[in-house]
């Protein structure tokens, strides 16, 4: 019966694990980060000592071997910096799928609406794997109240679209309101709601007709069966 706004958060499942990923892969960000400074400061060091070797006018004074070692350390600097680089990204990945995995874990309301049905309770199992049977909540936009009416497809010619219906609850006759036409659906569909009449055909499509119904203070409920009546084409009023 709660009514929500839009992205309100409804229920949250555990994420400790979740928790705890994004924990690891922050400490590996941090470790990567101080493995770049690292790196770039050997790099800078060994780039340093090579062009000093290379700059050495005296071929006596340094040796080939030394400038070859020298050449050693400097690409080690480089290739330590791009690993360190990689393992930041892919500290930074997992962080991300952490995040996006707590975000699915937090279920939020994804209109502005009224709470049907809560089918789940705190501390209970769910399962975020495959279809559930039923939903974990259900909810609805009730403000206001919109009834669907099936016209069977023989009956459809004959009505007169834009019309208003008298609608009333079933077992209450008596209490009639005139709802407003919205829309008539473009897709005919099989019946689905059978009155288990005798003469009853069960293999009839029928058209779906969308009425709005004005404020009655609790007379029309959700998932409530109605009775309407709609005017005929050329029908007197």
């Amino acid at each position: 019966g709660d009514r929500v706004t839009e992205d309100e958060v409804l229920f949250t499942v555990d994420a400790r694990a979740a928790r705890a990923q994004l924990r690891e892969a922050e400490a590996a960000i941090a470790e990567a980060r101080a493995a770049i400074a690292e790196a770039r400061s050997t790099q800078a060091t060994a780039a340093s000592q090579l062009e000093l070797y290379r700059n050495v006018e005296d071929p006596a004074a340094v040796s080939r071997a030394e400038v070859i070692r020298a050449e050693g350390e400097a690409a080690a600097a480089n290739e330590r910096l791009r690993l360190a680089q990689a393992r930041l990204q892919a500290a930074q990945a997992r962080a991300g799928s952490a995040q996006t995995q707590m975000a699915q874990l937090t279920v939020r309301a994804p209109i502005a609406g009224q709470i049907l049905a809560v089918n789940i309770r705190k501390g209970e199992y769910v399962s975020t794997m495959g279809v559930s049977a039923q939903p974990f909540i259900e909810m609805g936009q009730t403000d206001p109240l919109h009834v669907r009416i099936d016209i069977d497809e023989e009956q459809a010619p004959r009505l007169a679209l834009g019309e208003p219906a008298t609608v009333s609850p079933r077992g209450a006759a008596d209490r009639q309101v005139r709802a407003s036409f919205v829309r008539a659906e473009p897709l005919v569909v099989p019946k689905r709601s059978l009155t288990n009449s005798a003469a009853e055909r069960v293999d009839v499509r029928v058209l779906q007709v969308i009425y709005e119904l004005p404020e009655t203070d609790g007379l029309f409920r959700v998932g409530q069966q109605v009775d309407a009546y709609i005017a005929a084409e050329g029908a007197a009023k």
